[in-house]
């Protein structure tokens, strides 16, 4: 079958590796089969006395997973592993944007916010309903009851509130209440939660605008959560000062009230808390002195005599107070913490869930020690990837180490895992010197560049972070310039405001020696640079380098691609290449391909960022040729090209979907639509190489019939159909009709011409047989719509005209 849950021959290859850690050993992490992502958000309950059930959200195509804890084993996460909640993995749309769960304990309902949606879930039953459409902004579920944050149309932030049971939520007659002096014209900047005191069961609420830095937090002194009505007294409480940004609420067991933040500025930042025993007439704060950012919540531990305090990668064994806080996993790590989500179990309060770099970790040391439990869900996130000519060896960048791959396609294909710093940072780039025939030389980076010449046994670190970057800053790329021996070139990216460029790295024979190459060209505080490619041009190196569009009036703007060469006396001539008096090209480029032949490709987003541009610049020429986009439905952003060197095959990524423009087409065809959520971060071509935010697809060469440019494994047409729509034009109404010859899930979604989605008309598993769907809502606007067909063995899509 050909689809993202099948094309995964090189997927499981990632996942079968050579280093197999015993379960909690202080070793390199597992790597397993990869569906999962970041972490966004978790919550657990007890269904039984030896059970936890765990729910995670993460970044990516499969939105939700559950896993079981059985706590009457000896080794409790000896047999744990998650799979997905079935109503939200890849098939159903929902993505990277689930950011906040709770659950109930008595009837196991789960709760989420979903793009500002609130929804009901129920695993069991396998059903899912809307509570809320728009502007939610936190959620908490407790003792049977649901208490949640919206953001109305008067600007106001209420708070909800009723009763959870077997059929649902209820929201109570009363509900909602507003929270007065809450009112702001949007939601950007917002941090919000609610929580319930565990001493008298009184609610509290807070909210956060950094926008205004304005820290608004409520007690409701007459009210406890199950007696909430139009009654109620609100106290707008004074909020801690400090200047910092407030992220994270949470109430300890003895009633403390805690408010969390990040004290200055990366990368010398630190955990920065707020506490209050009076229930916020007053507050104590107090550096943590732990290093990071705020993490999104706390979570406690113990009882109100003692307890632990959680929040991100800090945790306290004093109940909060000074000199108490420390790291996660300060006793030893199998994984690394980041300042995600923190989780205490709600039957043995010693474990502790928590996010990490590779993924999820765990404690049964109340944080102590940690190790990673992702099994089903490793965030490798692929982001790099360079191979030998023979397509023999390669190596891979990714959020969880480097690999390697010998053999590759043949009888002995082994994949071998490596950590350069010897931790769990993640990395972005990587570059193979095909030169060394052995395929032992490399070079990776992340805000640091190594380089192995054995393999990966060993491996020197040769450029530390450049001075004045921001703690944001990583490489994005890195080029061998074989004509002129050992160099190499770094481009750097901020994911933030600050500006980055692009460095370039000389070897003496002993001793690696990197300097910046600076320019009027670029802004004066730099460029963000995606990609960057070397080629040969009449014997003489030249790096190209694609960058982010940035407009500044004052620092100057930084755009399309950056042509650098030397100029003959140690220096380096850097210019725009899309600019010049024929040509003046405003675009953000992502990425860059040179062909054998010396023919450049470029692909990325014009300078609004509302539409998808590729070009090529011939070999010998001095000009851009813009590529038809003709085919190309709906998406804004180009993430990633590549050639078939054989048939001149050009292949894009656009958002999710893959198109191919073949050697004699005048237009692009849809190749493959990887499902919504889906980061596709780089294309390598033998056969088609797909690196994602949750592993390496492959996509077989056989797959690809030239003569019709649709993947042919099985062929469409015995697998699916999309028949064309009728009436077409049509006004009001129209049929749209599809066949499938087995069961197998289906979406049935329709588009308009920018590429926004209309409506979804089928989502469900389609019996084998021909299925009819109307369409023409209310309202509906004239123009051209496209309905698109999704299926496990492919995708189609035709068009329909609305008329007056």
């Amino acid at each position: 079958m050909y689809s993202v849950r099948y094309a995964t021959r090189a997927l499981c290859a990632l996942a079968l590796l050579i280093l197999v850690a015993p379960s909690h050993a202080q070793e390199s992490p597992n790597v397993e089969p990869v569906y999962g992502g970041r972490i966004n958000a978790m919550a657990a309950y007890a269904p039984d006395a030896n059970t936890t059930r765990l729910f995670i959200a993460t970044e990516s195509a499969n939105s939700l997973f559950y896993g079981d804890l059985d706590h009457s084993a000896a080794d409790p996460f000896d047999s744990f592993q998650f799979q997905t909640v079935p109503d939200f993995d890849a098939d159903d749309g929902y993505g990277a944007n689930i950011q906040h769960l709770a659950v109930d304990a008595g009837t196991g309902l789960l709760f989420l916010i979903h793009h500002g949606r609130l929804l009901q879930h129920d695993l069991d039953a396998g059903t899912t309903a809307t509570l809320e459409t728009e502007n939610m902004m936190g959620v908490r579920a407790h003792d049977g009851y649901l208490l949640y944050l919206r953001h109305d149309a008067s600007n106001m932030i209420h708070l909800h509130f009723g009763e959870v049971g077997t059929a649902g939520f209820t929201e109570d007659a009363s509900s909602p209440t507003p929270l007065s002096g809450s009112s702001s014209g949007s939601l950007e900047g917002f941090h919000a939660g609610v929580g319930v005191n565990p001493v008298d069961s009184t609610v509290a609420a807070f909210v956060h605008n950094e926008v205004g830095e304005t820290v608004l937090t409520f007690h409701f002194s007459n009210s406890t959560y199950a007696s909430l009505g139009d009654d109620l007294t609100r106290t707008m409480l004074p909020y801690a000062t400090g200047g910092y940004g407030y992220r994270a609420f949470g109430i300890a067991p003895d009633g403390r009230m805690f408010m969390g933040a990040v004290k200055d500025a990366e990368p010398h930042h630190t955990k920065f808390v707020a506490y209050s025993d009076n229930q916020g007439a007053t507050w104590d704060t107090l550096d943590t002195g732990i290093v990071g950012t705020s993490g999104p919540n706390f979570a406690f531990a113990g009882d109100a005599s003692a307890y632990h305090v959680y929040f991100g990668t800090a945790m306290s064994d004093g109940a909060g107070e000074a000199g108490t806080w420390m790291n996660l996993g300060h006793s030893g790590q199998e994984t690394h913490p980041n300042d995600g989500s923190v989780l205490v179990d709600p039957s043995v309060s010693e474990i502790v869930y928590l996010t990490t770099d590779q993924g999820i970790g765990a404690s049964e040391d109340q944080g102590a020690t940690i190790f990673e439990i992702d099994e089903g869900v490793t965030a490798v996130q692929v982001n790099g990837f360079d191979m030998n000519a023979e397509k023999t060896i390669g190596w891979v960048a990714s959020k969880s180490g480097i690999r390697r791959v010998r053999d590759y396609q043949g009888s002995s294909e082994a994949w071998e895992l490596f950590y350069p710093n010897g931790d769990g940072s993640p990395y972005y780039a990587v570059a193979m010197d095909t030169t060394d025939a052995t395929g032992n030389t490399a070079f990776v980076g992340n805000s640091r560049i190594y380089w192995t010449t054995d393999g990966g046994a060993t491996w020197d670190r040769i450029h530390d972070e450049p001075a004045g970057f921001s703690f944001f800053t990583r490489i994005s790329a890195l080029a061998l310039d074989y004509t002129a021996g050992n160099r190499l070139f770094a481009t750097y990216f901020d994911d933030r405001e600050d500006k980055a460029g692009i460095f370039v790295g000389e070897y003496d024979g002993s001793a690696w020696a990197f300097t910046q190459i600076t320019s009027s060209t670029f802004p004066t505080d730099g460029a963000d640079l995606w990609d960057v490619v070397v080629v040969d041009e009449g014997g003489a190196s030249v790096a190209y380098a694609g960058a982010q569009y940035e407009h500044d009036a004052t620092t100057g703007t930084a755009r399309s691609i950056y042509r650098i060469e030397e100029d003959g006396s140690g220096g380096w001539t850097v210019s725009q290449d899309m600019l010049n008096s024929t040509q003046n090209i405003s675009a953000t480029i992502k990425d860059l391909y040179a062909n054998a032949d010396g023919d450049l490709y470029a692909c990325g987003t014009d300078a609004g960022g509302t539409g998808a541009n590729i070009y090529l610049k011939a070999a010998g020429t001095t000009e851009w040729t813009a590529l038809t986009t003709s085919g190309v439905s709906g998406g804004d952003h180009c993430n990633a090209l590549t050639v078939d060197e054989a048939t001149g095959d050009l292949y894009i990524a656009i958002d999710t979907d893959l198109y191919v423009l073949t050697s004699s087409a005048a237009a692009w065809r849809l190749f493959y639509a990887y499902p919504v959520g889906t980061q596709i971060n780089f294309l390598y071509y033998d056969d088609l190489l797909v690196g994602t935010g949750t592993g390496l697809y492959e996509h077989p060469a056989e797959s690809i019939d030239t003569a019709t440019e649709h993947p042919t494994a099985p062929p469409l047409p015995e697998a699916f159909s999309l028949a064309a729509a009728y009436p077409n034009p049509f006004n009001p109404t129209t049929t749209f009709s599809f066949s499938v010859r087995e069961a197998m899930p289906v979406q049935l979604r329709v588009f308009d011409v920018l590429g926004r989605e209309v409506a979804t008309l089928y989502n469900d598993t389609a019996p084998a047989g021909t299925h009819t769907v109307r369409f023409g809502p209310e309202g509906l606007a004239s123009g051209l719509y496209l309905y698109r067909l999704t299926t496990p063995y492919g995708v189609q899509t035709r068009s329909a005209v609305r008329v007056e």
